[in-house]
């Protein structure tokens, strides 16, 4: 997949509209958000609760008015119902909004191969800063989109699957079924 990028610093200025919809997918019930500009989170709907990424979504966008809109309105939906295991030519646009730390580690993560994994360790290397690993995973945690920025590829320097923010048996669940795409 293809992906068109812009960076938000400062969400909190953005007062544009931001439609969401609940969207089923092959892994799970999802919460996808997107601004004019792209696609801007993208949740694990945990126990049908969707106040909880809706809350997210107004605390990180807190200027913008979120409403809500049927799937097939969206944009990105068709393309978030497949994605794992996606191989598509498609572009899809991402509205994330970041710190300059934090967009480069998203884009590191946007470089992890489906089926591949990496360790905070790594990338923090890649970044040619060796001693962030602990900043990296603050970075990597506050990723607001799961499975598009793949933060649930990066792994534990012992190779344990480690925390994800929907819990390690979906993360071990989206692993298994990358590898099963190799």
């Amino acid at each position: 997949m293809k992906y068109s990028l812009c960076w938000e610093s400062k969400p909190n200025r953005y007062q544009g509209d931001i439609a969401y919809a609940r969207i089923e997918s092959d892994m799970g019930s999802l919460f996808a958000a997107e601004t004019d500009t792209g696609l801007c989170q993208l949740d694990f709907i945990l126990d049908n609760n969707i106040a909880t990424p809706l809350q997210l979504l107004q605390k990180n966008w807190p200027q913008a008015h979120c409403y809500s809109r049927p799937p097939k309105h969206l944009p990105a939906s068709t393309t978030l119902k497949t994605l794992v295991g996606c191989n598509t030519q498609q572009t899809l646009a991402l509205h994330l909004a970041a710190s300059p730390f934090q967009q480069k580690v998203w884009r590191v993560l946007l470089t992890v191969a489906t089926g591949q994994v990496t360790t905070y360790s790594d990338i923090a290397r890649q970044l040619q800063q060796p001693k962030a690993a602990r900043a990296v995973g603050q970075a990597v945690a506050a990723n607001p989109l799961a499975l598009i920025v793949p933060c649930h590829r990066v792994v534990n320097a012992d190779t344990s699957t480690g925390n994800y923010h929907w819990g390690a048996a979906l993360k071990q669940r989206l692993l298994e079924a990358e590898r099963a795409l190799l």
